[in-house]
């Protein structure tokens, strides 16, 4: 997702970036995740528990298209 930052011509750079300051014709689809499955761990003893989130995986996504330029 960061491929842009390791592009010399485009120090410190990254994607979020070149969208909005960019003065070239720029078509930018990306996904937002509208669910997630969330795994959890209960670890307990006499004297204590608590959740440890052992894996969060996004599901669903919804595609946006943005399109920039002159």
């Amino acid at each position: 997702m960061l491929s842009a930052i390791e592009n010399e011509t485009m120090e410190d750079a990254n994607e979020a970036c070149i969208a909005c300051h960019t003065k070239m014709s720029v078509e930018i689809w990306f996904n937002v995740t509208t669910e997630a499955k969330i795994t959890v761990n209960n670890s307990y003893n006499q004297s204590y528990s608590y959740w440890d989130v052992e894996e969060i995986t996004p599901s669903n996504y919804t595609t946006y298209k943005e399109v920039k330029g002159e």
